[in-house]
């Protein structure tokens, strides 16, 4: 069993990526949730800047057979 993490911005994608995902039969089961990410950008000068974004952590449970397929779907 291979586990994916990944996000998207908003709930509808999430639920839409694992509708397609569970429809073409290349997941066994998915969980989402909504998260708050904190991380460290750098603007087009070079600058860090602390950013924080709110998004949905998908996570999902596959065969390791395909993984390219699904990295297709991104």
């Amino acid at each position: 069993m291979l586990i994916i993490h990944t996000t998207t911005p908003t709930k509808k994608e999430a639920k839409t990526l694992i509708k397609l995902l569970l429809k073409s039969h290349l997941i066994v089961c998915a969980q989402y949730c909504k998260i708050k990410s904190h991380y460290i950008w750098k603007d087009s000068k070079g600058k860090s800047k602390l950013c924080k974004d709110k998004e949905y952590l998908i996570i999902l449970k596959t065969l390791p057979k395909h993984y390219k397929a699904i990295e297709s779907r991104f």
